[in-house]
């Protein structure tokens, strides 16, 4: 009789724990959370990239343009959501660049494009490639320009049923972009009659680490001088700033009488870019702004002669008159022994201004066509009734 009563308090134990065992619930924490790849779209052959036949970049990568990354996610009970999101350093947070709704689905494979000059932005008011579908109550960018950082980024899924979330590990890329091509706020304006002076003004870039601007004159002469000056303090370079709308600065030291002619590039931190000329380390470069032209009448000099057309060598007083504002300061923009010649880049930025020239031309013809027209149909009429 024990014998028995042990055999069935043993299957009864046995009996109970099946039940306990099939009441557990499945893993309730979403796995599986992974970033598969990351590919560089200019180097794959379709669209979208397709892991194993394109090449996928390695974490650490310096990147600039678009990329487009892979992820995957897994729950046994269904996702809710997944989302892909990027940390720079100085910010514990990450920022949304992309949230897919999964509708339960056990599992989940998406790709989103990154054009990564700047972050993606929940807003309508954007395009399809900048667009994304971040909730507003997820930290997110609005479509702001990012900075020339290593970026962190991530994928998050959260389970349908019990909302736990889960994170995958970490994937760095290095942001390299070059900034935008400045733009200039009015035409360079020369002031002045003993001692001309040209006035520059273009506007601030959109980027948040544009470290230096450079403008570059070429005289009448073909002879070209560089100048740098400081993004976040111009007053230092004999230059000022008028809050979002101008940075404005004078230049002078004119040797030769003629046609000037000024472009800007921006200049921001980058691994791989050109030297930087105020401040240690490599900095990616824009293309030049358009090109435009300043006529300054030097006294008693030539036109276009008469000197090497740079005003190179009698800069001392270069500056003293910071951005079209009185007082003698002791500062000037910084002279750049250029390493490369900019001709060809003016030479292209020049050419493309003149492209846009002839709307504007036809637009002068068709209204010297509507004013002549009446009168030339009116004197015809009337010379065929005087002939009969």
């Amino acid at each position: 009789m024990p014998g028995s009563i042990r055999s069935a308090a043993l299957a009864l134990a046995a009996f109970l724990a099946c039940l306990t065992l099939a009441a557990a619930p499945a893993s309730a924490d979403p796995e599986e959370v992974r970033i598969t790849g990351v590919f560089h779209t200019a180097d794959c052959a379709g669209d979208p990239c397709e892991p194993g036949r394109d090449p996928a970049l390695k974490a650490g990568t310096v990147v600039a343009g678009s990329i487009e990354v892979h992820v995957q996610a897994r729950a046994d009970l269904g996702l809710e959501w997944v989302r892909l999101e990027a940390q720079y350093p100085g910010n514990p947070r990450f920022f949304c660049l992309e949230h897919w709704t999964a509708n339960r689905a056990l599992s989940f494979e998406s790709q989103r494009l990154w054009r990564t000059d700047t972050w993606t932005d929940p807003r309508r008011e954007c395009t399809p490639e900048t667009c994304s579908n971040c909730l507003e109550n997820s930290p997110h960018k609005h479509g702001a320009p990012t900075r020339n950082r290593p970026h962190l980024m991530r994928v998050v899924a959260r389970e349908s049923v019990s909302g736990e979330e889960a994170a995958s590990a970490t994937f760095e890329v290095v942001l390299a972009n070059a900034p935008r091509s400045p733009a200039w706020v009015a035409e360079p304006q020369t002031q002045g009659d003993d001692d001309p002076a040209v006035l520059l003004q273009w506007k601030p870039n959109p980027e948040p680490d544009v470290s230096e601007y450079h403008f570059v004159r070429v005289g009448p002469d073909g002879d070209e001088a560089e100048f740098a000056v400081s993004a976040r303090d111009p007053e230092a370079h004999g230059c000022s700033r008028v809050g979002a709308i101008a940075y404005r600065c004078l230049d002078d030291g004119f040797e030769s009488s003629g046609e000037y002619r000024y472009a800007v590039f921006a200049l921001r931190p980058a691994v791989n870019g050109v030297r930087c000329s105020l401040r240690p380390g490599r900095c990616a470069e824009s293309d030049p702004s358009e090109v435009r032209t300043a006529s300054v009448t030097v006294p008693d000099s030539p036109s276009g002669s008469g000197g090497d057309g740079s005003g190179s060598g009698t800069r001392t007083d270069r500056g003293t008159r910071a951005g079209g504002r009185g007082g003698a300061r002791p500062t000037a923009p910084v002279e750049v022994d250029a390493s490369q010649d900019r001709t060809e880049q003016l030479t292209a930025a020049g050419d493309s201004d003149q492209a846009g020239a002839p709307p504007a031309l036809k637009v002068v013809a068709v209204l010297l066509l509507l004013l002549v027209a009446p009168g030339y149909v009116f004197s015809l009429a009337k010379r065929r009734r005087a002939h009969g």
